[in-house]
């Protein structure tokens, strides 16, 4: 599936942004802008899968913006590779959205399953979340 997110002129650089592909109601993805790249990441904590990142609405950055900061735990992650690198998830990583800029747009590139269609049975997982990854680059 291919689905335009926004225009790229309007992510400005060193900044986050949460979108909601699929109309959920709620940011289920958050992309960064830094210079020529934009990094985009499922809005799900590796440590609790369901958390959002975000302190406010497109605030998923540390103070001086040189790492995403997990609003629930504090978890620090980086932002060219999504591993956390301190907090309780340390060595763990965000989920990558595949994504690519084409004709001044980021897409959405391949599949973006629903937040959660349902909820799991006990002992099974939820892998909604491990279904996308990548980076766009123009």
């Amino acid at each position: 599936m291919e689905r335009a997110l926004c225009r790229v002129s309007d992510l400005a650089d060193g900044k986050s942004r949460g979108l909601d592909p699929l109309n959920e109601g709620c940011d289920t993805m958050f992309v960064i802008c830094r210079g020529e790249d934009v990094y985009a990441y499922r809005n799900a904590c590796p440590h609790v899968p369901m958390a959002k990142m975000a302190w406010r609405k497109d605030e998923y950055l540390n103070a001086d913006g040189s790492l995403i900061r997990c609003s629930a735990h504090g978890a620090l992650f980086s932002i060219a590779t999504g591993e956390c690198i301190a907090g309780a998830c340390v060595g763990a990583w965000l989920t990558p959205v595949n994504t690519v800029i084409r004709e001044g747009y980021l897409w959405l590139a391949g599949d973006f399953a629903p937040r959660r269609q349902s909820r799991p049975r006990s002992g099974q997982q939820d892998t909604a979340a491990a279904m996308d990854e990548g980076r766009a680059r123009p």
